[in-house]
């Protein structure tokens, strides 16, 4: 009996100490603790994704996909490519493409999104990410445009994993056009 407790003792110190060791672990909670993993997180990842897609009906009218190639030396540089997708007088999306070579990225322009409370009608947050519907009066200050006119509340979602940005998603009704963005972030591991 003896034997099993010290034992069962053994393995309780032990799980304190693990416990202990990912102290700085701390759970999602919050808008603020979200906000505070993405800060984070977006200094870490070597390729970041952005589409943009605009349709009017079901006819997509404009595309653009940006990737930001990143590498880290003592400064944030990187590549960003830029392929824009037009519709042309023959009713077809042309291609055109541009490369920049950036020293010194920024990091808050990796996500360049301002997240609070007050612009959700409803949402939730956790380790998972932010599943939210945004109001539509509030899309100009979420969006950070001030010229985005937003006819009626949209989704607006965040998935993280290991408490890193992964994916971000909305769409939203402008007039007549429909928008869906999505950003992919993608780290070496």
């Amino acid at each position: 009996m003896k034997k099993i407790k010290y034992l069962l003792f053994t393995v309780l110190v032990f799980s304190l100490i693990a416990l202990a060791s990912c102290g700085g672990d701390k759970d999602i909670e919050n808008i603020e603790s979200l906000v505070s993993s993405i800060k984070a997180s977006i200094s870490e990842p070597y390729q970041v994704v952005t589409t943009t897609s605009i349709k009017d009906g079901q006819t997509e009218v404009y595309k653009r996909v940006i990737t930001i190639s990143l590498e880290k030396t003592d400064k944030l540089s990187g590549t960003i490519t830029t392929e824009t997708y037009m519709l042309n007088s023959s009713f077809t999306l042309e291609k055109s493409t541009s490369v920049e070579t950036i020293e010194d990225i920024k990091t808050d322009t990796l996500f360049m999104y301002n997240l609070n409370e007050s612009y959700f009608t409803s949402y939730t947050v956790n380790n998972d990410g932010l599943i939210s519907t945004v109001k539509a009066s509030a899309a100009k200050d979420l969006l950070n445009s001030p010229t985005v006119e937003v006819v009626s509340d949209f989704p607006f979602n965040i998935t993280l994993n290991n408490k890193r940005i992964s994916t971000l998603s909305t769409s939203y009704k402008m007039n007549s056009k429909d928008v869906a963005i999505s950003t992919i972030y993608s780290y070496i591991d």
